[in-house]
C-alpha cells in the first residue's frame, strides 16, 4: 500500500475483495469522494478525468480512477504485472500490465482527505501527467498504430491506383493531382505506423513477462527480416527504376511533365514505402533476437 491522505480503516475493504478473489484492488477517489482541498482543482477536474477517460479508451479498462495510489495486490499478482517504470507512471503502467496479464481488478471506493504533511508534494503536474500519457499511448499498439495504420495504407493504396493513370470524374467530382497527394501521404502514413505498432508489440512483449499473443507468436514463427527486406527491395527497386525511366523519357523525348505527374507519386510512394519496410525489417530483427534471448534466459 502507498501513503496518502486516505482513511487507512477502510483497508479492510481491500483486505476483503483480495480474500474474495481479486489479485489487483484499486481505490476510487471519485466513487468515495474528495474532501475540499484534498486534490487540486487541475488534478480533480481535468488531468486524472482526462488522463484516466484515455486510459480506460485506449486498453480498454473500466476502471474509474486510474491514478489512485491507495491499492492492494497479491505477491503473484505483482510479479506478473512486471512495472518497471521509474516514475510516477508507474501506477499506470500496474493497471495497463494488469489487464494485459489478465489479473482479476476490483475498485472500491475510498475517501480523500487534505494532505496534512508538512513538506510540498513531489507531483509536478505538467511533468508527470505527460509521464503518465506518454506511457499510456505507447503501451497501445493495437489502436494508436496498427487500426488507424491499416486504415489509412488500404485508403491510400486504393486512392493511388485510381489516380495513377491521370485525373478522374467520379460521380461529377473532379480527383486530381491534389487527391494522389493525398493518397500517397496515407499510405505512407498507414504503413509507418503499422511498422512502428509491429515493433511497440515486440519491445512491449521483451520486458513484460506474460505469454505473448498472436502477432507475436507468428512473428517468432515466420521470418518477417526476409519478408520485409524482399517485398521492401522489390518495391524499392521498381519504383527508384521507374522514377529513373520517367526522368530519362522527359529528357530525351520531352513532353509535358503533368502527363507523368500522377505516376511519379505512385512509384515514388512505391520506393519510399519499400525502403522503410526494409529499414524496420532489420529494427524487428533486432528487437525479436533479444526477446528470444530473454526467454532462453
Amino acid at each position: 500500500m502507498q501513503t496518502i491522505p486516505t482513511d487507512w480503516s477502510e483497508l479492510d475493504d481491500f483486505i476483503d475483495a483480495l480474500e474474495d478473489g481479486a489479485e489487483l484492488v484499486m481505490g476510487n477517489r471519485f466513487a468515495g469522494g474528495i474532501e475540499p482541498g484534498a486534490m487540486p482543482p487541475l488534478h480533480r477536474y481535468l488531468g486524472n478525468p482526462v488522463l484516466s477517460t484515455i486510459a480506460r479508451w485506449l486498453h480498454h479498462s473500466p476502471i474509474g480512477d486510474f491514478h489512485c495510489g491507495m491499492r492492494g495486490f497479491t505477491r503473484d499478482a505483482f510479479q506478473r504485472m512486471g512495472a518497471r517504470s521509474p516514475g510516477m507512471e508507474f501506477a499506470s503502467e500496474m493497471v495497463i500490465n494488469a489487464h494485459r496479464a489478465g489479473l482479476i481488478i476490483r475498485e472500491v471506493p475510498i475517501k480523500l482527505y487534505p494532505d496534512k504533511r508538512d513538506r510540498p508534494p513531489h507531483l509536478r503536474s505538467f511533468r508527470d501527467g505527460w509521464r503518465h500519457l506518454r506511457l499510456i499511448v505507447a503501451h497501445a499498439p493495437d489502436t494508436m498504430y496498427l487500426l488507424p495504420g491499416l486504415i489509412l495504407l488500404i485508403a491510400g493504396v486504393i486512392g493511388l491506383a485510381i489516380l495513377a493513370a491521370g485525373p478522374v470524374t467520379i460521380g461529377g467530382q473532379y480527383f486530381g493531382i491534389h487527391f494522389v497527394a493525398l493518397s500517397s501521404m496515407a499510405t505512407l502514413i498507414g504503413l509507418s505506423a503499422i511498422l512502428f505498432g509491429t515493433l511497440a508489440k515486440v519491445a512491449i512483449a521483451i520486458y513484460h513477462p506474460i505469454p505473448a499473443g498472436l502477432m507475436i507468436a507468428w512473428l517468432t514463427r515466420s521470418r518477417p527480416l526476409e519478408w520485409l527486406v524482399l517485398s521492401g527491395g522489390v518495391l524499392a527497386t521498381v519504383g527508384f527504376l521507374g522514377d529513373i525511366l520517367l526522368a530519362l523519357r522527359r529528357i530525351f523525348v520531352g513532353g509535358s511533365m503533368e502527363q507523368s505527374v500522377h505516376l511519379t507519386f505512385v512509384i515514388t510512394t512505391a520506393c519510399v514505402a519499400g525502403v522503410s519496410m526494409v529499414l524496420s525489417g532489420f529494427v524487428l530483427k533486432l528487437l525479436l533476437d533479444n526477446l528470444d534471448n530473454r526467454r532462453v534466459c
